[in-house]
């Protein structure tokens, strides 16, 4: 789990949008904060830093990313699965019959259901099996070839176990940047804020509310607020970052589209039962609250918070955790 909080209490689209509303203000007013050591210069670099922010990578955007790898490994993956099922254990059948003591040491009874992990080792140990017992098998048509293809296909299976795993730790590491990049920019915002307020109150209201950030926001001040929309069929994996068990949330889906919101142990998981009303289910234009734990956080089993829309239309919704 990202150990950085966000120091800002509304959403990164609101943190861009807030900063533009200020910078017309404090462009306006650059005289009067020019006598504060808040210069064009200093403006316009707050105006940089917000067009830099607002190009970091989405909670969308990299959640596409994982699930692009997660489905290039797990079609690796059913390309194994057939292959030992066809070319290996069909011919191991045939020899010894599926019920042989042969057949159960090569220990294909999980392999649709185990984890990556599991699913590795089982392959490789049925390929050593296979490959001990390649004279007895050379009867059913199992040639060395075989072998050679069944290693090639567990090496590719390697592989993208890797880069998916990549894909989860470079959306950390992006994560991580965004939450700094909006921290860095809010101390900013903050200072120019509150000398722009302090410049036109009991003088000019209507300046004082362009330095306004949070105009009727009852977000308290420690919460972190998540926003983001979720496209039919799709998960979205939460940038909720240093979580605890005790903390609070509420869940609020913006669209008539329903979602499911839980915790996973991967970012690209799906709900268990992604029938709409199961465990997780937040309907459409509703809300729901609860502790992190009734919602299934575990810190180091399941860290990651997911949005999953199973359609058919987009989807929207706002995670307050406090």
């Amino acid at each position: 789990m990202i150990q950085e909080r966000r120091t800002y209490n509304f959403s990164d689209a609101n943190l861009w949008d807030a900063t533009n509303k200020v910078l017309i203000g404090a462009n306006r007013d650059v005289t009067e904060l020019t006598t504060y050591g808040i210069d064009q210069t200093a403006l316009d670099a707050l105006n940089a830093q917000n067009d830099a922010f607002s190009n970091l990578p989405t909670d969308i955007e990299l959640s596409q990313e994982m699930a692009a790898a997660t489905e290039e490994k797990n079609a690796k993956r059913t390309e194994l699965t057939n292959y030992v099922l066809v070319e290996i254990m069909a011919r191991v059948e045939l020899k010894y019959g599926a019920d042989s003591k042969v057949y159960k040491q090569f220990g294909t009874g999980m392999i649709h259901n185990c984890s990556d992990a599991e699913f590795f080792f089982a392959v490789r140990r049925i390929r050593r099996k296979a490959s001990s017992n390649l004279a007895n098998l050379a009867s059913e048509g199992l040639l060395n070839s075989h072998l050679v293809a069944v290693a090639t296909l567990i090496t590719d299976f390697d592989t993208l176990i890797e880069a998916q795993e990549q894909s989860i730790e470079n959306r950390d590491a992006a994560v991580k940047v965004r939450v700094l990049a909006g921290n860095a920019q809010y101390a900013v915002l903050v200072k120019i804020a509150n000398l722009g307020k302090r410049l036109w109150l009991s003088v000019d209201e209507s300046k004082y509310n362009d330095y306004v950030l949070y105009p009727n926001q009852n977000t308290p001040p420690n919460a972190q607020v998540v926003e983001t929309s979720v496209p039919a069929g799709t998960t979205v994996n939460l940038s909720l970052t240093d979580l605890e068990t005790d903390m609070e949330a509420t869940v609020e889906t913006l669209t008539a589209q329903g979602l499911f919101v839980y915790f996973a142990a991967s970012p690209t998981d799906l709900p268990t039962n992604t029938t709409p009303g199961a465990d997780g289910w937040v309907a459409g234009n509703s809300s729901t609250s609860g502790s992190l734990s009734d919602a299934g956080y575990l810190p180091g089993v399941r860290e990651y918070a997911n949005a999953y829309n199973p359609g058919p239309n987009p989807g929207s919704i706002r995670v307050t955790v406090v």
